[in-house]
């Protein structure tokens, strides 16, 4: 059965081979060239309306498995999971542990990054707000550190796009909860300014809280609104505003936020000069059951959001986009920046949410194991790494967003760190900082504990595509 499941995965290979006469550029891409017509039809502007998904939603997550194809076995499994089991917000919890903040608002000043004197939350106000705004302005927060250097985050928080997903609420829908749980406001992982071995402790740190379920790409009015294209946008412009040219630009993202991070990297960057820059995605590898991102995208009237570029933005009107091809489109066009994957080989949230997804678009698809998934992945990861500036760090285990391990996870485990000689995964996010590229052993290495193989099919083996160096 797991051998059935794990080759059935290889398909996704598919997406990726390019036909007789696509090009380089593969099927999707073929497909798009060949509707042209039919996306010129579908690109009017939406008036603040949802475009209808292309499967039916069901009201409650028990009527959905209901009307699936799992086998018996495993329909008893997951009609046996709580609503608390569902929720997979992937954020680890402090919960009753409010964080004092200065505020400033950009409707009463101009909130200049040289008058902060502390970790300052900003209410940009405007088109910004969260799936419940009731409990709060939209904010986003920012340290004062090195004008040269910033990282960009995106937080992470789930993603809801049904109503199996809201009433489930899978995502984080307050700026309260997203304050609670938020890394910078705590000092935590990559914001820990205590950390003498952490890089980028004296950097400037813009972190984007995240409280629209959207992957920081929807721009819907409604009665539940989910904007996080605003949210975002508003944080970029007043980066945008209080920065130079930067010598050194880190674009992260944690779970959803690592999609974000991807989707975004490019008008980031065109936004924000920089001499050096990377695109980091933690825990997030976009593997979504097959013709299942477009109809949720749509629904978040994320098509038109100049997040994508106009051939990105003509495949998701069509129906037709997926992860992989916006990754390798921003590559592509920025060889100069690296892009990083953290990962868990066998990440049991990213599963969940592929399950859900399953369940509310009604695939008879089984519930993904930790073999199968990291099969699937590996193959992401293996079309990313035919690019030169590609790399990844995989972690043995299921652990999900590594805010918390940021100081002791390696190829071993979230707390276990590397085997000797592999550097652990904070000396690994150091290295593109620290390296001249100038002398031949200054190389950059993809990381992987596991025995080397040209096909992956186990969590205990390595891609042999994917072990190469940035020198």
């Amino acid at each position: 059965m797991r051998v059935l499941r794990t080759l059935a995965a290889f398909s996704l290979l598919g997406r990726f081979a390019g036909g007789e006469n696509c090009g380089e550029e593969g099927e999707d891409w073929c497909a798009l060239e060949n509707a042209q017509e039919t996306v010129a039809a579908a690109r009017q502007p939406q008036t603040g309306r949802r475009i209808a998904p292309t499967h039916t939603p069901l009201p409650l997550i028990e009527a959905a498995l209901k009307n699936t194809h799992h086998d018996p076995e495993e329909l008893s499994i997951l009609q046996k999971k709580s609503k608390k089991e569902w929720q997979v917000l992937h954020l680890e919890r402090f919960e009753g542990r409010e964080v004092a903040a200065e505020t400033c608002e950009l409707q009463k000043s101009k909130c200049k990054l040289r008058s902060l004197e502390s970790t300052t939350l900003i209410q940009p106000g405007g088109k910004t707000t969260c799936m419940h705004p009731q409990e709060g302005a939209y904010e986003f927060v920012v340290r004062k550190g090195d004008p040269e250097k910033l990282v960009f985050f995106l937080q992470g928080g789930g993603a809801c796009w049904d109503p199996i997903s809201y009433e489930r609420r899978v995502c984080t829908m307050d700026i309260s909860y997203s304050k609670k749980v938020s890394g910078l406001l705590h000092n935590r992982g990559i914001f820990n300014s205590d950390d003498s071995q952490n890089p980028f402790r004296t950097w400037t740190m813009v972190e984007v809280l995240y409280c629209s379920g959207d992957l920081h790409v929807g721009d819907v009015v409604g009665a539940v609104p989910q904007r996080g294209y605003q949210n975002t946008q508003a944080a970029l412009d007043w980066v945008a505003s209080n920065v130079g040219s930067l010598h050194s630009l880190l674009i992260m993202g944690s779970s959803a936020g690592a999609l974000g991070a991807q989707f975004w990297s490019q008008r980031i960057l065109e936004a924000l000069p920089h001499h050096h820059a990377m695109v980091l995605a933690d825990s997030y590898a976009g593997y979504f059951p097959e013709k299942t991102e477009g109809p949720i995208l749509q629904g978040w009237q994320s098509c038109t959001v100049p997040v994508f570029t106009p051939k990105i933005q003509d495949a998701c009107v069509l129906g037709s986009i997926t992860v992989p091809m916006v990754v390798t489109s921003t590559m592509a066009a920025n060889t100069k920046v690296i892009y990083g994957q953290i990962e868990s080989k066998e990440d049991k949230e990213q599963r969940k949410f592929f399950d859900l997804v399953a369940i509310t678009f009604q695939k008879a698809i089984p519930p993904l194991d930790g073999d199968t998934f990291y099969a699937a992945t590996n193959l992401i990861f293996e079309e990313y790494n035919k690019y030169p500036n590609y790399i990844s760090f995989l972690v043995d285990g299921e652990h999900h967003t590594f805010g918390s391990s940021w100081s002791t996870a390696g190829t071993n485990g979230p707390r276990e760190g590397s085997p000797e000689g592999v550097p652990s995964l904070q000396e690994w996010v150091t290295e593109p900082w620290t390296k001249s590229k100038k002398k031949k052993d200054d190389c950059v290495s993809s990381q992987c504990k596991g025995t080397e193989v040209d096909l992956v099919t186990l969590a205990t083996q390595c891609g042999e595509k994917l072990l190469k160096e940035i020198c």
